[in-house]
């Protein structure tokens, strides 16, 4: 009897994953507009941001914001990608919170609560 009851319920399970994959397929993304400047605007953005690094002043304050945030950066060799893979260990919320545009509310911790990890990558 309990079997049956666990087989019923397996059943409806894959039914409703079935149902989702049938949904999910038929989602057409939005398409991205982007500028036909993009490389330029790119290319002037690294180096406003290298000017800035460059300013001692900055580099330092930027520097003691890192060293609260990560706390180990690992470079691993992938022989099958070849190529160097970077791992960064540490408050990940944080991180991604600094990194946002002002005014955006989208990096909160609920996120890493549902998905229990803390904020700690």
């Amino acid at each position: 009897m309990g079997s049956q009851s666990l087989v019923d319920e397996l059943k409806a399970i894959e039914a409703e994953l079935a149902g989702l994959e049938g949904a999910r397929d038929k989602i057409v993304p939005a398409e991205v507009d982007l500028p036909d400047n993009l490389p330029d605007l790119y290319r002037e953005l690294v180096g406003d941001l290298a000017a800035t690094l460059s300013d001692e002043a900055v580099s330092v304050r930027a520097a003691d914001q890192l060293h609260e945030m990560v706390d180990r950066i690992v470079v691993d060799w992938d022989a099958e990608a070849n190529g160097h893979r970077l791992t960064i260990k540490g408050n990940l919320l944080e991180i991604l919170r600094k990194s946002a545009p002002r005014g955006l509310e989208t990096v909160s911790g609920a996120i890493f609560a549902e998905v229990g990890c803390g904020s700690r990558i």
